[in-house]
């Protein structure tokens, strides 16, 4: 027995002896309710329950062997009999509470034994409102989490001024660590007031989160806009220097192509000036951000190259409603027609208002389209209904 020499017993000794034994075969039986990944936090608290049960009755058996035979014993025998009935329980007990808890845990560790993911299982006992809704945010953080840190790690070899692997790597590390233990402490558990603590707690990481990486998000994501947007700007107003200089002369005779591009000159400044207000755009919109909006920054999830092409080829829309007087606006006391036809720094500052104002822009202009697409319509059943 584990290196025990008993000298002598009798035979009451040896009963309590062999009582422990069975004992110890109960922990050993020790499971859990429904078969369980071998690697969740659930698996690994019950093993080290048994593990821990089975040290205390390897105790009592030590207890019992070192005493000399006799009364002494006898009487060490019957304590021990009474303890190893009680560890036994105690133990059972504390499985039961696993048994209890709504929720599995399953970590993911790297070759350093340091955790970098976690999957929440579901049980099959009776989950508590409460535990339900911290679980439903703790699997929204958790993917904010890594979205947010993904992106990171995939902008350092463009912005490796701002920032490295190493700081990357701690910092990630740290994150679901600390998100890990929150779901251990709300989760694995069947009392209210832990789980009441673990969402303040994950309001606090969530608070952390936001002031070490809402700087790093925005600044990115900025800093991706400004390239594009001075590609976009840079060409349009190269193209806008190059039709007013040639545009009227390209072609013999000359070409009504020729006159066309120097007619319209003034919407590569309105272009450029969009490609700019664009920019400026998101700085303005969006000076403070929440944990919810670090995974997505922008509700139509453009991307900087995309989002200043679409500004363009709408602020173009908004350029041809003014140029052919369908729509009659203006700013100052220049009209639309007019300030696209004769003044390129009107033009200019359309765009960078169009920039700006880009979700206004949208639905402005969908709007126009949805009025326009009705009129067709009526003007259509009008015509069939003429006898």
């Amino acid at each position: 027995m584990s290196g025990t020499n008993i000298v002598a017993v009798n035979a009451d000794v040896q009963s309590v002896i062999d009582e422990i034994t069975e004992a110890k075969r109960e922990v050993d039986s020790f499971s859990l309710i429904e078969k369980v990944d071998p690697d969740s936090l659930a698996a690994k608290k019950l093993s080290a329950l048994k593990i821990a049960a089975a040290k205390e009755l390897d105790g009592e058996l030590a207890r019992v062997a070192k005493v000399a035979p006799g009364p002494t014993q006898q009487k060490a025998a019957g304590q021990s009999r009474r303890h190893c009935w009680r560890i036994v329980g105690r133990y059972g007990e504390l499985v039961d509470t696993i048994n209890r808890q709504p929720f599995n845990i399953i970590p993911t560790m790297d070759a350093d034994g340091t955790w970098i993911d976690f999957k929440i299982r579901v049980r099959e006992v009776p989950i508590p409102e409460a535990a339900g809704k911290l679980k439903a945010e703790i699997d929204v953080a958790l993917t904010t989490i890594k979205s947010v840190m993904q992106d990171r790690k995939a902008n350092l070899g463009y912005f490796g001024y701002l920032d490295n692997f190493k700081n990357w790597d701690s910092a990630n590390r740290e994150y679901i660590e600390q998100l890990l233990g929150i779901a251990q402490v709300g989760l694995m558990t069947s009392e209210p007031s832990r789980v009441e603590f673990a969402r303040s707690d994950l309001q606090r990481l969530k608070q952390l989160f936001v002031l070490r990486e809402g700087g790093i998000v925005k600044n990115t994501y900025i800093s991706h806009l400004f390239i594009w947007s001075g590609i976009c700007t840079s060409v349009f107003i190269l193209l806008y220097v190059f039709v007013r200089d040639h545009g009227v002369h390209m072609g013999s005779d000359p070409a009504w192509w020729g006159q066309l591009l120097y007619a319209t000159r003034n919407f590569n400044l309105l272009a450029a000036g969009t490609a700019a207000g664009t920019w400026l755009s998101f700085s303005l919109r969006r000076q403070e951000l929440a944990f919810e909006d670090l995974a997505v920054l922008e509700p139509d999830r453009l991307v900087p190259a995309v989002r200043v092409i679409y500004m363009v080829g709408l602020a173009t829309v908004v350029g041809l409603l003014l140029f052919s007087g369908a729509v009659v606006a203006g700013i100052g006391n220049v009209t639309g027609d007019k300030g696209m036809q004769d003044h390129g720094t009107w033009a200019l500052l359309l765009g960078l208002l169009s920039g700006i104002a880009e979700r206004a822009l949208g639905t402005a202009v969908g709007r126009r389209g949805a009025d326009f697409a009705s009129a067709l319509g009526g003007s259509a059943a009008a015509s069939k209904a003429k006898p």
